[in-house]
């Protein structure tokens, strides 16, 4: 059959927490089975969590990310003769504060916890190193030593069981806050008048 001589691309996008069928939405993997020169891409529906590949229905749903390739090749190995798959799940992370290029990066699973900041660039001269938290729905989740400790193991993102829509925030080194500067101006504002209460007794 010709369509088996064919290289296939999937690009999968996944709803789904700890398992690629179940990360928070943005998740990402990729599957590429390479047979021949030709590649096609076919676009995975969320919803239904499921492939069509040589019309053969491949369902991710409770496949682990660390299980994904070696799944993948043994379910497209029962129609495609000796398939060679590169498979690679990702994380959507938000990477915040004194970065170089804030915003939004599908971070592969595997990568090491300071490989994120390092999608945005790395942190900028003004960053507080020692303040770096990851948060989820608005609280810390890593943070302080026990952060620091897990980037000095070199664990990875899905070690940390890190998920879609978590937040990567940088401080600034020496930032001022608003109450900061109103009552530094509030202190600027009272010297005339402790000069002139002093010229007065004087």
């Amino acid at each position: 059959m010709t369509t088996l001589r064919m290289a296939i691309a999937v690009a999968v996008t996944l709803c789904a927490a700890r398992s690629v069928a179940a990360q928070a939405p943005g998740g990402d993997s990729a599957v590429a089975v390479g047979l021949g020169a030709t590649r096609q891409r076919l676009e995975a529906r969320a919803e239904n969590l499921e492939q069509l590949v040589q019309s053969t229905r491949v369902s991710l749903a409770g496949v682990l990310r660390s299980e994904l390739q070696p799944y993948m090749t043994r379910r497209l190995g029962q129609n495609l003769r000796d398939p060679v798959v590169r498979a690679r799940a990702y994380v959507r992370l938000s990477i915040e504060g004194a970065v170089v290029r804030p915003g939004f990066y599908g971070v592969p699973a595997e990568a090491l916890l300071s490989d994120a900041l390092m999608s945005a660039g790395g942190p900028t001269p003004e960053a507080e190193l020692g303040k770096l938290h990851i948060d989820r729905a608005g609280r810390p989740i890593w943070q302080g030593k026990a952060l620091q400790q897990a980037i000095a193991q070199g664990r990875t993102i899905d070690d940390a069981g890190l998920v879609a829509g978590d937040q990567y925030v940088m401080p600034h080194r020496g930032r001022t806050s608003t109450g900061d500067v109103l009552r530094f101006g509030g202190f600027l504002l009272s010297i005339p008048v402790t000069v002139y209460t002093l010229t007065r007794i004087f």
